[in-house]
């Protein structure tokens, strides 16, 4: 069972989290459910009051999962947050009470909640005793306890039921919909949009983040319900057989697409202007086909005609047909076999010549134009700064011996006065991680310009690199500059609340180091878990929370 608080994975009897002390909650119809009462002795609870419950926090609980796996595992890059990640966080005590704690530690609420939800979009649904209520991120209630007797959260809104009647509300409790004739599809996930189904106009309008329509759809007797999926700011809605494509960000719809399977927005590029989409299962059915299409500027390009599958090589879509792989052209055509071929653009391009045992052909505008003889392609694919990587291959009438590196323009000239024993390929960072001699390693930029010291080893992380030298490990930041010096038996890097951190660990110490602050914010000799609000030491019967961005104690329990 994962924990919904730090991603730990634990037994699946098990009540209580192995890492941060969090009550467990049940598994049911493969959906985290969270009822928490907070008493260890029983109450009489009525069968109406726990469906309410249950039914409020599920939805929730599921999102909250999924946020938490995913900035546990993952390093930021280029400073992109989540809009609707909140850096307020709940403690739960040794009494399963819950209290609401800014990101410095400074405590907003009593422990007085029962049961909670992860904050999301600045709120949360709270639950004291029996009744139910929404909080803000500063600690403020936005819903007070018993105004409503339902809560369940829809993306950044709410669903709630006063008396008979159904209502979508917004953050600030502000009526969006009467749903007295209404239903809400949002599909119990982290949605930046919601679908309702107005049975009197009998139609399926689908709102942004803020409760506004963006487009309506006709609903069909006997079609099936809507499926959706989203990525980046782009959602693909399934219904009746049609696929609508719509951007959140200009609240606009790009294509409607027939076809019978859901296509899934698989990935976004190209300055966003360019869209993959894959076939995928609907909630009601798996798809006929494998199938792939391409969405640019308005139009719907299938690629079945001509892949078999797709892959992705920086920008560029790569093509398998019939066991080869190609690259496709602008107009999404293939144009050349990429076995065993690295491409400045889709007509000039390098080849290993293995038909004559030539070393590798430079071709331009689809012709050979010079051959570079020995050699063979170190590394393949799209090379986006235009510089070929060359391995030399033993040869005696070349005076050659195996495994020397060469860098090559697009004209088949060298592009720098030096050989190299090993090359890793350019990183985001602009950066090659090459040596000279295979024992010293530093970055170099495409000009050929050295960009850091010698290393022993270097390597990517995130927008960082992990170093070693001197038998010790340390970090340079995405310029080459060491951040971090090499005096720590070992170093990783994890994300919490959103902001980078490494973890440097010494025989007596760990220290916790905030890569965007580029300074030490806690030192401890004891063991210590980082969680993603706050870290934690256990030492026996005492337990106590740190901030990472004051490194203080904030929080002590024994």
């Amino acid at each position: 069972m994962i924990c919904s608080k730090c991603g730990t994975q634990n037994k699946e009897d098990a009540k209580f989290c192995l890492n941060c002390r969090n009550r467990l909650v049940n598994q049911a119809n493969d959906l985290q459910q969270e009822k928490d009462i907070g008493k260890k002795t029983s109450q009489i609870v009525s069968l109406r009051i726990i469906i309410i419950i249950i039914s409020a926090i599920v939805i929730t609980l599921l999102m909250a999962i999924t946020i938490f796996s995913f900035s546990k595992t993952k390093l930021t890059s280029n400073n992109k947050v989540n809009e609707d990640y909140s850096t307020s966080f709940f403690v739960q005590n040794k009494d399963y009470k819950y209290a609401l704690f800014d990101e410095k530690g400074k405590q907003l609420t009593d422990f007085d909640f029962s049961a909670v939800s992860e904050m999301i979009y600045n709120t949360a649904i709270v639950y004291k005793a029996e009744k139910v209520g929404i909080i803000s991120s500063n600690g403020k209630m936005v819903v007070s306890f018993g105004k409503y007797q339902s809560i369940s959260r829809e993306g950044s809104l709410f669903k709630v039921r006063k008396s008979d009647d159904s209502i979508l509300i917004n953050a600030k409790d502000k009526n969006i919909y009467n749903l007295k004739d209404m239903d809400v599809h949002s599909f119990a996930s982290i949605h930046n949009h919601i679908i309702l189904e107005n049975e009197k106009t009998n139609k399926y309008i689908v709102l942004d983040s803020e409760g506004k329509s963006i487009i309506s759809i006709p609903v069909v007797d006997g079609a099936d319900k809507p499926s959706t999926s989203e990525q980046d700011g782009f959602i693909s809605i399934f219904y009746n057989n049609k696929n609508y494509i719509l951007n959140l960000n200009n609240k606009k719809e790009i294509v409607t697409y027939d076809n019978v399977d859901h296509f899934c927005i698989e990935d976004v590029f190209n300055d966003e202007k360019t869209l993959l989409l894959t076939s995928c299962a609907s909630f009601f059915k798996s798809p006929s086909k494998d199938s792939h299409i391409v969405v640019e500027d308005g139009k719907v390009i299938e690629l079945d005609k001509e892949c078999d599958d797709i892959s992705r090589d920086n920008e560029r879509i790569i093509c398998e047909s019939k066991g080869q792989d190609y690259f496709l052209d602008n107009k999404y055509k293939k144009v050349s076999e990429s076995s065993y071929t690295a491409f400045d653009n889709n007509f000039n391009y390098v080849r290993n010549d293995f038909q004559n045992d030539q070393g590798v052909n430079f071709y331009k505008d689809g012709k050979v134009y010079k051959n570079v003889p020995c050699r063979s392609l170190g590394q393949y694919g799209y090379m986006s700064n235009g510089l070929f990587i060359l391995v030399t291959n033993y040869n005696t009438e070349c005076g050659t011996k195996s495994g020397i590196y060469d860098f090559y323009k697009a004209n088949g000239e060298k592009a720098f006065d030096k050989n190299f024993e090993s090359v890793k390929k350019l990183d985001k960072n602009g950066y090659y991680v090459v040596s000279e001699d295979d024992k010293n390693y530093y970055l170099m930029d495409e000009k050929g310009v050295q960009k850091s010291e010698l290393y022993t080893e270097i390597r990517f992380d995130g927008d960082y690199y992990i170093v070693n030298k001197d038998s010790g490990m340390g970090m340079l930041d995405k310029n080459g500059k060491e951040i971090i010096s090499c005096e720590y038996s070992n170093v990783t890097t994890f994300l919490a609340n959103q902001k980078n951190y490494a973890k440097l660990q010494k025989k007596d110490s760990v220290v916790i180091f905030s890569l965007e602050q580029k300074k030490d914010v806690f030192t401890s000799s004891k063991d210590m878990d980082t969680l993603n609000y706050y870290i934690e030491i256990k030492d026996k019967d005492k337990r106590q929370l740190y901030s990472y961005i004051t490194g203080k104690l904030f929080y002590e329990e024994k």
